[in-house]
């Protein structure tokens, strides 16, 4: 057996790594039971939240109360509709939207009235937003999402009803599973 060099040895291996994760990621591609979207079995609850290290502003907080959303340097006022059922004035405007880093905000202001509005803006677009956006959809947007829904799970959880539960859970889930 010959020796080979340390470098010559790193490039095998990752030439071979590379080889083995293209049979693997083909193979799981084409295998319909790896597809299948209950495969991963049911999430029934979140133990931790990790902690949102991104500033907040609680002052926004009563901006989005009022219906007022500042993204991508566009301000739409919602006057009494969802922001989901708004269209969107730029795709980057919708990414922020729909990524909900905006949520930090409401969890600054620390009150009741931003608890139910975070819960209730989510319950929105758990039941408008079903289908498959463009936008919504993107890797990056539900990464974003996934991301802002347990660092702040805590907001919108509490005092939570059972039936919101199930609904944030299985929307997490479906979303985890789109990634």
């Amino acid at each position: 057996m010959s020796r080979v060099s340390v470098a010559e040895g790193t490039k095998l291996s990752v030439v071979l790594a590379r080889g083995l994760v293209g049979r693997l990621t083909s193979r799981v591609a084409a295998h319909p039971i790896l597809n299948w979207p209950f495969s991963f079995g049911k999430a029934d609850r979140i133990v931790i939240a990790p902690q949102d290290l991104r500033t907040s502003d609680g002052t926004r907080a009563s901006e989005i109360y009022a219906g007022r959303f500042a993204f991508a340097g566009k301000v739409v006022t919602c006057d009494s509709r969802s922001p989901f059922e708004i269209p969107p004035p730029s795709e980057d405007w919708a990414a922020a939207l729909f990524g909900f880093g905006w949520l930090r905000h409401l969890r600054a202001a620390e009150s009741g009235i931003t608890r139910a509005n975070a819960r209730a803006l989510v319950d929105e677009w758990i039941a408008l937003n079903s289908s498959h956006d463009a936008i919504a959809w993107r890797a990056d947007v539900v990464a974003r999402r996934v991301m802002s829904w347990l660092s702040q799970a805590p907001l919108v959880l509490d005092d939570a009803d059972v039936h919101f539960y199930r609904r944030f859970l299985r929307s997490l889930s479906r979303q985890v599973r789109q990634l």
